[in-house]
């Protein structure tokens, strides 16, 4: 099914990001890591990416949005990335 998003509303939430600049934090496999920053920052978002357990807790509490992506094909990202954030 394709969906269709017209320019005023895609307009819309790209300036509501911008004028949020929420930091995202994101969990994908190390393949993506560097695509999803540059395109959060290209809609001026501010992303971290933190894989190391003993943050995650503090990094959830500050963070306004979360990416959490695995990608199932390679097997690049580590599961225990996403354990950890179900055991908060």
């Amino acid at each position: 099914m394709k969906t269709t998003i017209s320019n005023d509303v895609l307009s819309a939430a790209v300036a509501a990001v911008r004028s949020q600049r929420p930091l995202v934090h994101n969990i994908t496999n190390y393949v993506v890591m560097n695509n999803s920053a540059n395109a959060l920052l290209a809609i001026g978002a501010s992303p971290v990416m933190v894989h190391w357990t003993q943050e995650m807790e503090e990094m959830v509490s500050i963070a306004g949005a979360l990416v959490a992506a695995n990608s199932r094909g390679n097997g690049s990202m580590q599961m225990h990335f996403l354990d950890e954030l179900y055991n908060l």
